[in-house]
């Protein structure tokens, strides 16, 4: 994942480990409040239903930033300096990562 926010996206390393580390922490802390929300409102069948919805929608969306062009920026040309990711590219890679954190805390 370092590799792909290093050099695709074209994050400076401290802030594509910063994303990383923010990713682990937040899927390691969702476990919680799937487990709340699992024992106090919904079940664990519909808790982990819901869960592996939300999982895959977040997967989808973080395999369609990678495939499609206009969610990267462009290559580096001969010359040329890198352009990072616009706020918009870096929202659909936050949000993605997110729904795929919540989605495994659920599951």
């Amino acid at each position: 994942m370092i590799s792909y926010l290093t050099q695709q996206l074209h994050m400076p390393m401290t802030e594509a480990a910063n994303t990383l580390t923010n990713f682990g922490g937040t899927t390691s802390l969702t476990p919680m409040l799937g487990a709340f929300i699992a024992n106090s409102f919904e079940g664990r069948f519909w808790t982990i239903t819901v869960a592996s919805i939300i999982y895959q929608i977040g997967m989808v969306s973080l395999t369609l930033s990678a495939i499609l062009p206009k969610l990267r920026p462009p290559p580096c040309q001969n010359g040329q300096l890198r352009q990072e990711a616009d706020n918009g590219q870096l929202a659909i890679l936050y949000i993605s990562l997110l729904l795929t954190a919540i989605g495994s805390g659920g599951i």
